[in-house]
């Protein structure tokens, strides 16, 4: 499966720690700034590296963090196509007691019916929250998978 097509980082806690993580001090607040990111995909990137790498999950590599933000616009643009974005609609929200939450959001484009999956999960780290998954797709499979419809 081609990475234009989806880009999946799933951030497993496998890595050493690493010193520069910042945790999430209101996942709410964090979620807003998060969604502005994609409002605009020419400033994807830019957004990304400001606003959601320094919240990465303290287990995972720079080099991983910065492969993801230097992907992440690239994609973007090529999966929204001439669209510009209609609207964000959050179509997910699961907490799992304290320790994960997980969101994913449907990202309207201006052509009708046509979409991009937002996949956010959390986890909290010795009462701290930080990213643990980030995920963009607009393949049906994901639709399918992560919301559970009839795509």
């Amino acid at each position: 499966m081609s990475d234009v097509l989806k880009l999946i980082l799933v951030l497993a806690l496998t890595v050493g720690p690493v010193q520069s993580a910042e945790p999430i001090n209101d996942i709410a607040e964090f979620e807003r700034r998060a969604l502005d990111c994609f409002k605009d995909k020419e400033k994807v990137e830019k957004c990304f590296r400001q606003s959601i790498k320094p919240h990465l999950s303290p287990s995972i590599a720079d080099s991983d963090s910065e492969s993801l933000a230097s992907k992440i616009q690239p994609i973007f643009i090529q999966m929204s196509g001439s669209d510009q974005i209609y609207s964000i609609h959050k179509a997910k929200h699961k907490v799992i007691e304290g320790l994960f939450d997980d969101r994913a959001y449907a990202i309207e484009l201006t052509t009708d019916g046509a979409f991009i999956l937002l996949e956010m999960s959390f986890i909290s780290i010795k009462g701290k929250w930080y990213i643990h998954k980030f995920n963009i797709s607009n393949r049906d499979e994901s639709f399918k998978s992560t919301l559970d419809v009839g795509w």
